[in-house]
């Protein structure tokens, strides 16, 4: 019969239908067709064994209104067991989730309609610990589909917490379209028309990124390609500088966005990142490594004249700057701020890379903005940078 339950009532009389009477002892039946008794007063309880053929226990009570057995208190072991569980329920109805039977478990309350989650003691305030793994893949830790919109996670990165919100996001990135479980920046969660409008999780091929919103430019000898789980910007020594890159949808400064991902790379003498294209004489955000005429020998801000300038010094970048890691990559994560004039805060690892005002060059609410991963190479230098878990949001 598996654990009794930490329950149980004595005096009620039962009677009718073979039921017996007080015996003094609590009644238990091993299933939930088994409650074939009838016992015909209010508030006549039974423990079940085996509620729904999963090994979930609980308890029943007689309901003389509908004249059935209905479950009082429930113990299941996932939500989703909870949620099927396909006999009478009593109003107010109590049930906790997690097979432990005692405080760690969560607990839930029948509406008449619905389950819904209460406060817990473990998970006080429902703020959930992740992995870098789970916080990119919207996973729930908890195993058993205990976590709900809203709720809170922590990453504690080698550069101190991420906290996010876990939501699911509407899907609207070239053709693709659905939803994805995402654990988010709050600013995004708080954020009105928020969507994924872009994203790359490795193992796509040209068409499928292009599908989700990232737009495949390959010149000369340079590829996209999907190499070991990354998606490879390659672009190799050559004569005509080689080009691999990737064009998000082109948002205005009037959209908020946050951009989350891990990202490495190795640059020889040429250039490798988060570029805008040259024409968007506005820059608004740009992330990258370009030492073509020895500009920068670390990932640094950057933005637009006639050629790419450094915007940003050892005042605005952490330590000076660092090169893309070519083996661990960074989990890099950046947010536009609410407004054009704040700044836009880059995160590497959880620990604050660089910042960037939106409207430094000038660009205002009506500016367009392409973000776009690329690579550039020449004669004698090389690029290539690889993107993994890769996803913008926008939002107004």
């Amino acid at each position: 019969m598996g654990r009794i339950l930490p329950f149980y009532r004595t005096g009620s009389s039962i009677s009718g239908g073979g039921g017996g009477g007080n015996t003094g002892v609590p009644l238990i039946v091993p299933t939930w067709l088994a409650l074939t008794f009838l016992p015909g007063t209010f508030d006549a309880r039974a423990i079940v064994a085996d509620i729904d053929g999963n090994g979930n226990q609980g308890m029943a009570i007689w309901d003389t209104g509908i004249a059935q057995w209905s479950l009082e208190r429930g113990f299941f072991t996932t939500v989703a067991q909870m949620n099927a569980f396909a006999q009478p329920i009593y109003s107010s109805a109590l049930a906790s989730v997690g097979g432990n039977y005692d405080a760690t478990d969560t607990q839930y309350v029948w509406t008449g309609s619905a389950w819904v989650r209460t406060p817990g003691v473990t998970v006080q305030g429902y703020t959930w610990t992740l992995t870098e793994t789970q916080l990119l893949d919207g996973t729930d830790p908890s195993g058993i589909g205990l976590v709900q919109e809203g709720d809170y996670g922590i990453f504690a990165a080698s550069g101190g917490p991420i906290v996010v919100r876990y939501k699911v996001v509407t899907i609207a990135a070239g053709t693709t379209t659905g939803t994805r479980a995402m654990w988010i920046p709050p600013a995004a969660y708080a954020g009105t028309n928020l969507v994924l409008d872009s994203f790359a999780l490795g193992t796509e091929s040209d068409a499928q990124l292009a599908a989700q919103g990232l737009a495949v430019t390959e010149v000369s000898t340079g590829t996209v390609s999907s190499v070991g789980g990354y998606t490879r910007l390659d672009s190799p020594a050559g004569a005509g500088n080689p080009e691999a890159r990737l064009n998000h949808p082109t948002i205005t400064g009037a959209k908020k966005w946050a951009l989350m991902g891990q990202i490495r790379g190795t640059v020889t003498g040429a250039a490798a990142g988060l570029f805008q294209p040259i024409t968007q004489t506005n820059s608004q955000y740009a992330l990258a490594h370009n030492a073509f005429s020895g500009l920068t020998t670390t990932v640094q801000q950057l933005y637009w004249v006639s050629n790419w300038t450094v915007a940003s010094n050892t005042f605005t970048v952490r330590g000076g700057g660092s090169t893309w890691p070519a083996s661990t990559p960074w989990l890099v994560m950046a947010e536009s701020g609410a407004a054009m004039s704040d700044p836009i805060e880059t995160r590497v690892d959880g620990a604050i890379y660089s910042t960037f005002r939106r409207d430094s060059d000038g660009a205002g609410t009506g500016t367009n903005w392409t973000l776009t991963p690329q690579t550039v190479s020449g004669t004698g230098v090389s690029a290539r940078l690889e993107l993994k878990n890769y996803f913008r949001l926008v939002w107004d």
